[in-house]
């Protein structure tokens, strides 16, 4: 059976609002490294970014996500009383990028160099 897209905006607001309480109550660590909204600037930047290099735009589901929270600043933190060891690991790969830094990895800039220290020449990664 598909799945059915659902990006109604109140909807998802009202789902974010359901896990941050979740996470206020059950995993404190990972609620406090939620990042506030993205700005719409800081959203529109990274659309650009995506749409001047690859041809495409932003998912929606991504651009509403951003603009409910910015992102997760992960922190270095010792299991508490609950067991929770890592601020991250409520979400699908233990990590939401923030506008500004969800580009880098994957849209090089001039002068990028990579692990070895090769310059990467843009869109050609």
């Amino acid at each position: 059976m598909p799945v059915e897209e659902n990006t109604d905006p109140a909807r998802v607001e009202a789902a974010w609002r359901n896990i941050t309480a979740w996470l206020a109550e059950h995993a404190p660590l990972s609620h406090a490294s939620l990042l506030p909204p993205a700005t719409e600037a800081e959203i529109e930047r990274a659309d650009t970014l995506l749409s001047d290099r690859l041809g495409f735009q932003l998912p929606s589901e991504l651009r509403q996500l951003w603009q409910l929270c910015g992102g997760v600043e992960h922190q270095d933190i010792e299991a508490d009383e609950q067991g929770e060891v890592f601020s991250g690991a409520f979400l699908p790969d233990r990590l939401l990028l923030s506008p500004a830094k969800a580009p880098g990895p994957r849209l090089p800039g001039p002068g990028t160099k990579d692990f070895w220290g090769a310059e990467v020449e843009p869109g050609t990664s």
